[in-house]
């Protein structure tokens, strides 16, 4: 039964069409950074579930606000519980894909 499962799953074509796509010129109104890249999606929340205050992680992703050093201080405990989430994953993956490093 279990073959005949994965063989009728792998046999599906899928077509994911779920996006999160701004128009570039917005994207660049919002002068994104490498936090904001990392961080602007749901792993926001993770961040507050595991104690970050909601104005930390709004900083977080806030490139008006002074440098990346800065703005990742006030989360960077939470980070390393939460880095191994789901989304955690996906922006370490990201970081080793499109920046060429993460030490965390």
């Amino acid at each position: 039964m279990a073959t005949e499962l994965k063989d009728v799953i792998d046999a599906i074509e899928i077509c994911d069409t779920h996006e999160h796509m701004i128009k570039q010129k917005d994207w660049e109104a919002q002068k994104p950074d490498i936090l904001c890249e990392l961080f602007g999606n749901y792993v926001g929340a993770d961040f507050v579930s595991a104690g970050a205050s909601k104005a930390d992680a709004a900083e977080l992703v806030n490139s008006e606000n002074g440098d990346v050093a800065q703005r990742f201080r006030p989360v960077a405990d939470v980070w390393e519980a939460i880095r191994h989430t789901g989304y955690g994953e996906a922006s370490r993956t990201i970081a080793r894909t499109f920046c060429g490093t993460i030490s965390a």
